[in-house]
């Protein structure tokens, strides 16, 4: 067993994600939109019969009846074969990323990096409120002057 694609949710809507074990040998990955986190085998492999839980805990299965929200099911396996998994399950290096693709994530991630600097540079900036001569001049009462701000 090469991967589990997974429904978390019921007919009305959901959740999509997957797990996947890199090769024969490593631990299964859950791949969840843009999160990727290791996982026990039991949350890839056994958890994901009807019942189960979102938050990666393993609940007993009659606290999770009993609840009647949480339903994850293997809508999709894949399988690799024996003889084909050393040809199939390799290391994949920098070179074996088409160049397009790269170039996508170089520029995805530098978008990702303008976001995070402008995050942070308005961090550092704070409102401020003014008044004028003028407007202390003519103050008629609450609500009369109009605060300017920077």
């Amino acid at each position: 067993l090469h991967s589990v694609m997974v429904h978390s949710g019921n007919v009305h809507g959901g959740h999509y994600y997957s797990f996947v074990r890199p090769n024969r040998d490593s631990a299964w990955y859950r791949f969840d939109d843009e999160r990727v986190s290791q996982v026990p085998v039991w949350n890839a492999l056994d958890d994901n019969f009807g019942l189960g839980s979102v938050d990666g805990s393993k609940p007993s299965k009659a606290a999770t009846l009993s609840k009647g929200n949480t339903f994850s099911n293997a809508y999709m396996l894949a399988y690799v074969k024996e003889t084909a998994a050393e040809k199939v399950l390799f290391d994949v290096t920098v070179a074996d990323i088409p160049k397009t693709l790269r170039m996508r994530f170089e520029a995805e991630q530098q978008m990702a990096d303008g976001r995070r600097k402008e995050r942070e540079a308005l961090k550092m900036l704070c409102k401020v409120d003014y008044l004028i001569s003028e407007d202390v001049g003519c103050y008629a009462g609450p609500g009369s002057i109009g605060f300017g701000i920077i």
